[in-house]
């Protein structure tokens, strides 16, 4: 198991990069997601008010 994490002394930027990518996909959903929700209000905001 070992071997596993250590891949031949290269363990630490293996895991390394993976730990950045995941990182970065995740702090990019967020802001995606974010950014979705607060055009979605705006969007209805919009709506709502073109009715009046």
């Amino acid at each position: 198991m070992p071997e596993i994490f250590a891949m031949g002394g290269y363990g630490f930027y293996v895991w390394g990069s993976v730990l950045i990518s995941i990182a970065v996909l995740v702090i990019n959903w967020i802001t995606a997601h974010k950014k979705f929700k607060s055009t979605i209000n705006e969007v209805k905001s919009f709506i709502s008010k073109d009715k009046e």
